[in-house]
């Protein structure tokens, strides 16, 4: 288990939230 596993996928997320508002 490493924090910086969890940054990463916080980031990932981020994008793809991004990418999903950005089509509506």
């Amino acid at each position: 288990f490493i924090i910086e596993d969890i940054q990463y996928l916080r980031q990932r997320s981020q994008v793809i939230i991004d990418a999903a508002h950005k089509e509506y």
